[in-house]
């Protein structure tokens, strides 16, 4: 990660909240690149709430996280993904385009799906013009760390 362990101690500690560092590179082996997603909590001490105590970080490989999002309920010729509120692509079918940039976090919907469908179309997935995207924002999961 590009944060210091003491940054990130501090950042988790300040409150009894989850916190997600987005998918980032974790390591290149023999020409296979793997990401990871790290899921982040306090451990609090019921007796004593305000004690500091340590942190607990799961580091989770992305492909999980693509796998829950592409379930067998998807329709043919459709798929899932997920971005941060930075906008990077954080679970995405073509493991190439993790951590890619989309645009600047903007709370209109509508200019977040034109640029998640633009997005697609330069890559091409689909053939043909037809084509929709969905978008939906969870407030639970704005929290997070961003090295």
């Amino acid at each position: 990660m590009d944060i210091s362990r003491e940054e990130l101690y501090e950042i988790i500690s300040a409150d009894n909240l989850p916190h997600i560092i987005s998918t980032q590179k974790a390591i290149e082996l023999a020409a296979d690149k793997y990401y990871l997603f790290h899921l982040e909590h306090r451990m609090i001490d019921y007796r004593d709430v305000d004690r500091q105590l340590w942190v607990v970080v799961v580091s989770i490989d992305a492909e999980l996280l693509n796998s829950v999002c592409s379930s067998e309920d998807n329709l043919e010729g459709s798929f899932n993904f997920m971005a941060d509120r930075a906008e990077k692509l954080i679970s995405y079918p073509q493991q190439e385009f993790l951590i890619s940039h989309i645009m600047q976090w903007t709370e209109d919907q509508n200019k977040r799906q034109q640029a998640y469908e633009d997005f697609i179309r330069r890559q091409q997935v689909f053939a043909g013009n037809q084509m929709a995207v969905s978008c939906v924002y969870d407030e639970k999961f704005q929290r997070y760390v961003q090295p």
